[in-house]
């Protein structure tokens, strides 16, 4: 089975779509290859970003998968709602591969739905954006989409932004109402080429 980079600046097609960061595609065997290792299933789901920029899920880059980097030093934080966030600085080699083992803290707090909460169900593509609510990171496109997965919140008005690299962000607001439940559908528009 032949192995899948990922990486920050240019679209791939593939089950999901990242960006090369500048760099990564410098000279041959320049670059450097980043695999994330979920420890549990809790992992699998959690954001990664790095460098600041939201790249994708954990569970995108493990196994064959990886993340493409130009050689240097890197910020990489993985992030999990209720969770505390796992940071790490790295200085990848050219042409190296590391692999990290993603292990993410207990919860910082009770996050079990308040009762009365309604339910947002998340039908976007590409699905391996960036859900936030209200400021807050809640996980993956993928998390929220398929048959009985929602993300529950408590009544009101929230502000929900969808974020992936090489896209538009995508941002509206939902009315949330006590035990009903309400549907996003969007497709992410690409940026387009600076060429």
């Amino acid at each position: 089975m032949k192995a899948k980079t990922w990486g920050l600046g240019a679209t791939l097609a593939a089950s999901a779509s990242l960006l090369l960061l500048p760099g990564a595609r410098g000279q041959a065997g320049a670059k450097a290859e980043l695999r994330l290792i979920p420890e549990t299933r809790v992992e699998k789901l959690a954001g990664v970003w790095v460098d600041g920029q939201y790249v994708g899920y954990v569970d995108q880059f493990k196994g064959h998968n990886t993340i493409a980097l130009p050689p240097g030093k890197h910020s990489l934080v993985i992030r999990e709602n209720g969770m505390k966030d796992m940071t790490r600085e790295l200085d990848l080699a050219p042409g190296g591969e590391q692999d990290l083992m993603v292990k993410l803290d207990e919860p910082e707090e009770d996050a079990a739905p308040a009762s009365g909460s309604g339910e947002l169900k998340i039908l976007v593509a590409p699905d391996s954006a960036a859900v936030f609510v209200d400021g807050h990171f809640e996980g993956p496109v993928v998390q929220f989409g398929g048959i009985a997965r929602t993300l529950r919140l408590p009544p009101g008005k929230h502000e929900v932004k969808i974020v992936l690299a090489g896209y538009q962000d995508y941002v509206t607001s939902v009315e949330i109402a006590a035990n009903a439940r309400q549907t996003i559908e969007w497709r992410l528009e690409p940026v387009a080429s600076k060429n």
